[in-house]
C-alpha cells in the first residue's frame, strides 16, 4: 500500500511539472445546460504551436483524471509514448443518468441517450475546434462507465482505442463488441484493453472473463486486444495497476526498440534491420 501511495504522489507531481490543467463548461443542447471537464494540456502545448496530440477521453474525471494525466505525463517524459491531451468529464453527481440504458435492448436510453449525443457530437466538436487534436483518440471508463465506453463502436467510429476498467457489462454487450470488433465491421487498426482483479466484484468479474474469452479468438489484423487479471487487486485498486499497462500496450509501437525486441524480433526479418 506505502508503494501505491508514493507512486501516486510520484505521478501527481509529474502532473503539476509537465502539464498545465484547465477546467471549463461545455455548453450543451442535449444535456439542456453546461457540462464540467477538466483538461490536461501536454508541456510543449504552447510552445510547439504546429504540433497536434492524441485525444485520451475518460469518463469519471473526478477521479480517474489525475491518475490518467500523471501516466501520460510519465511515460510521455520518458518517451515511452507521445504527448497527450487528457481530458476527464466530470460526472459525480450525473453518472448513474449519464450510463443509463434501456434493459431489454441494452442501448442508451432518456439521460443515456443525451450524454451519449453530447459526448459524440458536441463535446467531440468543441474539443476538436479548440484544440490541436490528432485524428488518434482514446476513451477510458470504470465499471459502469467502462460499459458505456463500448456504444461509441458504431459504423464511424470516433475513437481507435478503449481502455476497460473492470467494466459492469450489460447482458447483450459481449455480443455487440464481439461484431463491432469482427471483420468486415472494423475497418481501421482499434485497441481494446480490458482489465480485472482477483479481488474484483464477483459478477462484474464474471462478465469480464466471458467478454475475454469471446475476443481472446477473435481473427481480426485490425484489432489489438490485450487483457489483464492483476493479483491481490480489488475493484478500485487494480486501476492503478491497468492504466499503465494500457498507455503501453497501445503506444508499443512508438517505444524505442529494446535490445530484448531487436534480438528476438528485428534481428530475424528478411533484409536489412533498418
Amino acid at each position: 500500500m506505502k508503494k501505491l501511495v508514493a507512486i501516486a504522489v510520484a505521478l501527481l507531481t509529474l502532473q503539476t511539472a509537465f502539464s498545465q490543467v484547465l477546467t471549463k463548461k461545455v455548453p450543451s443542447f442535449h444535456l439542456d445546460g453546461a457540462r464540467e471537464i477538466k483538461i490536461g494540456l501536454p508541456k510543449s502545448y504552447k510552445t510547439d504551436v504546429d504540433k497536434i496530440y492524441p485525444l485520451l477521453l475518460t469518463f469519471d474525471g473526478d477521479y480517474l483524471f489525475d491518475p490518467i494525466m500523471g501516466n501520460v505525463s510519465y511515460m510521455s517524459y520518458w518517451e515511452d509514448m507521445p504527448e497527450c491531451i487528457v481530458v476527464g468529464i466530470k460526472q459525480a453527481e450525473t453518472r448513474n443518468k449519464d450510463c443509463q440504458y434501456d434493459k431489454n435492448t441494452d442501448l442508451p436510453e432518456y439521460d443515456g441517450k443525451k450524454f451519449y449525443d453530447f459526448v459524440s457530437t458536441e463535446l467531440i466538436d468543441y474539443l476538436n475546434k479548440e484544440f490541436r487534436l490528432s485524428k488518434f483518440k482514446m476513451i477510458a471508463g470504470h465499471d459502469y462507465t467502462a460499459n458505456f465506453i463500448n456504444y461509441f463502436m458504431t459504423d464511424s467510429p470516433i475513437f481507435q482505442a478503449y481502455i476497460a476498467l473492470s467494466p459492469e457489462y450489460a447482458d447483450s454487450m459481449k455480443d455487440k463488441v464481439k461484431s463491432a470488433l469482427s471483420i468486415p465491421n472494423l475497418s481501421r487498426k482499434t485497441w481494446y484493453y480490458l482489465a480485472t482483479g482477483e479481488n474484483d466484484v464477483r459478477n462484474i468479474r464474471s462478465g469480464i472473463l466471458e467478454m475475454e474469452n469471446e475476443l481472446r479468438d477473435l481473427e481480426n489484423e485490425n484489432l489489438d486486444f490485450h487483457f489483464d487479471d492483476f493479483k491481490d487487486t480489488s475493484h478500485y485498486s487494480l486501476v492503478n495497476y491497468a492504466i499503465p499497462r494500457a498507455l503501453n500496450e497501445i503506444f508499443a509501437i512508438y517505444r524505442p526498440i529494446s535490445k530484448k525486441e531487436y534480438k528476438e524480433i528485428v534481428s530475424k526479418l528478411e533484409g536489412s534491420p533498418y
